[in-house]
């Protein structure tokens, strides 16, 4: 993710004893950029690019690092000059290991980066998406050690992590806050395009639906012609169109020109405040569903249709013969009935307790 803010943090209480030794081992203390990243799941409630997809293609599939390795806690993407397993080491935050990679995650010099950039893996599901963009992007004085330094040298207790990314607070005005660390762009359906369209018009940048969550082409225009009016770009350019880096700031200092940012927004709130906040999504027709979680289960629905086609009907007589849903004479074997439905919904429950029973026991 793009930087709208640099937060710089210091941290003490590191003893000398253990820099000293740490330093001994070949650590190299520095700076770094540092974000964080999360593993989607299905039937999130929120997605940063809009859907299951497309967050996987974000994430990077989001279940192993680029090494091989299944993600877990104390996994960090870095650069491509970090050989897998080197461990980045913060007192108070215990050991991070280098098990992934990412495209935006790259050396000191590059893109507009004057340190290495770190992205932190935090975990599975919305409530870590939540957390993840809360994080923000910040810089970080870290020691980079080589992969055989001795992990009981240092400052804290040796059995966890001391800083806890499940007390992370989370921004009262989430959306809005973390608006400004998202690049949006044409193609694109999330909570943060409604929010942009909310803003501009605020500014008097009206879009022609400004409770879609869609960037169409209308928004498309109006951000173009925000960025025309404002010098960031000439409309020719072949980026008239993106809402990076240069207009998400120019967004925020006219905001705060004209005070338009809400009295409480540098306040906290929880998670769970966050989550019940959010609009629910449309439910999904049956058809939609038996795409969906069918696909999902490793079955070939075929074409993306609203009717029932006979490729899907097939997918569907292979789920409930598998599942001894309706035997081979049963008359509505492919079709959907409430006992498929059922085992579906179960199927679903399962898969969230084990990704929830899987972090429990990393975390332990």
């Amino acid at each position: 993710m793009v930087v709208f803010f640099i937060i710089l943090i210091s941290f003490f209480g590191a003893s000398v004893h253990a820099s000293a030794s740490l330093e001994a081992q070949g650590c190299i203390n520095k700076p770094f950029i540092v974000t964080a990243y999360y593993s989607p799941l299905p039937w999130q409630k929120l997605y940063v690019k809009g859907s299951l997809e497309k967050d996987k293609i974000l994430n990077g599939q989001g279940t192993h690092g680029a090494s091989g390795q299944p993600v877990f806690d104390g996994m960090i993407a870095a650069p491509q000059t970090y050989r897998f397993g080197t461990e980045i080491y913060l007192p108070g935050w215990w050991w991070w290991s280098v098990q992934d990679r990412g495209w935006a995650i790259v050396s000191s010099g590059n893109r507009w980066w004057d340190a290495d950039r770190l992205d932190l893996w935090f975990g599975h599901g919305d409530v870590w998406l939540i957390k993840a963009l809360s994080f923000g992007v910040q810089r970080i004085q870290w020691r980079q050690c080589p992969p055989w330094t001795q992990k009981t040298l240092w400052d804290g207790n040796k059995t966890s992590r001391g800083f806890s990314i499940d007390n992370l607070r989370v921004p009262k005005h989430f959306v809005l806050r973390t608006l400004f660390l998202i690049t949006l762009y044409e193609g694109m359906d999330s909570l943060w395009v409604k929010e942009l369209r909310t803003q501009l018009a605020r500014l008097w940048y009206p879009t022609n639906n400004q409770t879609s969550t869609k960037f169409d082409a209308n928004l498309t225009a109006v951000v173009c012609s925000f960025q025309v009016t404002h010098r960031l770009i000439t409309k020719d350019h072949k980026h008239c169109w993106i809402y990076g880096p240069q207009t998400r700031n120019k967004l925020a200092s006219l905001m705060k020109a004209h005070n338009l940012f809400p009295s409480d927004y540098h306040t906290f709130t929880t998670v769970s405040a966050i989550l019940s906040s959010l609009e629910h999504p449309q439910p999904l027709t049956d058809i939609q569903l038996l795409h969906h979680r069918l696909t999902l289960l490793g079955y070939d629905t075929g074409p993306k249709t609203q009717t029932m086609t006979d490729h899907l009907a097939r997918a569907l007589r292979q789920f409930q013969l598998a599942h001894q849903i309706h035997h081979p004479a049963h008359p509505r074997l492919g079709t959907m009935t409430n006992q498929t439905r059922d085992v579906l919904e179960k199927i679903r429950r399962d898969i969230l307790e084990e990704w929830f029973n899987t972090r429990i026991a990393y975390a332990n």
